[in-house]
């Protein structure tokens, strides 16, 4: 795909010196789509589903925090085979000119309650 400049390339070097499976990493809405057709693409390639700390602000834009988390799960549920995790979640306290605190935190325990509804293991920010 020539969206992906070299990235083929680059995969294709990983499996060679044997990586098996890679997970790609998604950090807002736009990454998600994105992430989850990119790695429909091979069958050793898998994403993570969730608003980076730094992100969160995604929700507030949204006008409807629960609807935006729900966007989330349905992303999930539709593509069970390709998500492996929720994340990349966690508070960043480092950057908080593009996300204040408390709404970080605030985003962080709603996407910890989809987590224990669906399942998944946590990519955590650290």
């Amino acid at each position: 795909n020539a969206e992906y400049g070299d990235l083929q390339a680059v995969l294709n070097r990983a499996y060679d010196v044997g990586m098996q499976k890679i997970i790609v990493t998604a950090g807002c809405e736009n990454d998600i789509i994105d992430a989850l057709s990119f790695v429909k693409e091979d069958e050793r390639l898998f994403c993570t589903v969730g608003v980076h700390p730094t992100r969160c602000d995604e929700f507030d834009k949204s006008e409807n925090p629960e609807s935006h988390l729900k966007k989330l799960e349905i992303f999930i549920e539709n593509n069970r085979s390709k998500v492996v995790a929720l994340g990349e979640l966690g508070l960043d306290y480092d950057r908080t000119q593009f996300c204040s605190i408390e709404t970080q935190k605030k985003y962080f325990e709603l996407q910890l309650q989809l987590a224990e509804r669906t399942g998944l293991p946590l990519f955590l920010h650290s």
